[in-house]
């Protein structure tokens, strides 16, 4: 493995999935840029109107405005931390609460430059997972709007119909998209970390590693795959009715592929078809990774669980049940294998490597 591929691996392990702002680049600098430009023309639009009557505050409320925009798209988890998201819809807040009371309400430009800002911290705040507090923040930038007119003595409604109508209508949207968007991005995100183990692989088979896949028995195991799905996939394209048996490898080959969705860790040749030998015998057989970022390494502890669980697969019997997950990280153990068979249940424990030595304690 080059030295850019193991630190492009090292770097993807640590981030695990991608967020939204990684997908979107939000934390690019063409991002930083975008944000910059926009920031400005408000600002500018907004001063160039003459209606300033406070320019200290208007130009503070763009400053607070500003603040808030880098820090949500730079929080660095996904959805964003609350107390980030309250910090940012505080910005949004403020914001709209300066705009009336530094600018003429008579100039509409003026107190829409700074109030209709804040709509974009709400997109910002919906797109980061964070969509209650992006209406929090949108209903006490209304509030806040209230209390600025309530304190200069001017008509609420004068005031509010000025920028408060787009915000909700942008916030309404920036809703709509973010609903449509994240689960998108998980779903890239979910491809992402194939194409990063398949870079990982690719290391390991190269360097000739005991636990590295090359790349010539992936592509055995596509072309396997192939042979099996094409011919159901014609079957069932043909019209006819499937067969009982047909039916039964149906099943099979879906099992396989949701395997290797929802256990990537334990997604290896022997293993996978100690699976589907087992499920053809009648095993019910679950196969879990619930690590948020596999290592960029098979580590001793991941190859002992996969080769006792090829052993265990083999020899159940029809009728039982076996669950293989590899648990999440900071956990006392590494994996478990949940064996429910004959009316009895046993469990093999595999503790966290390399103090006890990655043996599995029964």
């Amino acid at each position: 493995m080059t030295a850019p591929d193991r630190v492009a691996a090292d770097r993807a392990a640590q981030q695990g999935s991608a967020d939204v702002a990684t997908v979107l680049g939000l934390r690019s600098r063409g991002a930083a840029l975008v944000v910059a430009c926009a920031w400005t023309a408000f600002a500018a639009l907004g001063l160039a109107s003459g209606d300033v009557r406070a320019p200290a505050a208007y130009v503070g409320g763009f400053v607070i405005l500003g603040a808030g925009w880098v820090a949500g798209l730079r929080s660095p988890s996904d959805p964003m931390r609350p107390w980030h998201a309250v910090a940012v819809a505080a910005s949004g807040v403020a914001a709209s609460g300066l705009s009336v009371w530094a600018a003429e309400v008579s100039d509409r430009a003026a107190v829409l430059s700074l109030g209709g800002a804040e709509a974009l911290t709400s997109l910002v705040l919906a797109v980061r997972g964070q969509i209650a507090i992006a209406w929090a923040g949108g209903l006490l930038g209304v509030l806040a709007t209230a209390v600025a007119a309530q304190a200069r003595d001017i008509d609420f409604v004068t005031a509010a119909q000025i920028a408060v109508p787009g915000n909700i209508g942008i916030l309404a949207a920036a809703t709509f998209f973010a609903m449509i968007i994240r689960p998108r991005v998980r779903q890239i995100s979910a491809m992402r970390r194939l194409r990063e183990r398949g870079l990982r692989e690719r290391g390991l088979g190269e360097r000739g590693g005991a636990d590295g896949e090359p790349l010539a028995v992936r592509g055995d195991r596509i072309r396997q795959l192939q042979d099996r799905v094409r011919p159901l996939l014609e079957r069932i394209a043909s019209g006819e009715p499937l067969t009982d048996r047909e039916v039964a490898m149906c099943l099979l080959v879906e099992a396989g592929l949701r395997d290797r969705i929802r256990a990537p860790g334990l997604d290896v040749p022997e293993l996978a078809e100690a699976a589907w030998q087992a499920r053809a015998r009648g095993v019910r057989v679950l196969l879990l990774d619930d690590r948020k970022a596999a290592p960029v390494l098979d580590s001793t502890v991941l190859h002992d669980v996969r080769q006792a669980a090829v052993g265990v697969l083999t020899g159940a019997r029809a009728g039982a049940q076996v669950t293989v997950r590899l648990l999440p990280e900071r956990r006392d153990r590494y994996a478990t294998i949940a064996v429910a068979e004959d009316g009895s249940a046993r469990r093999i424990d595999f503790p966290p490597e390399p103090a006890e030595g990655g043996r599995p304690a029964r």
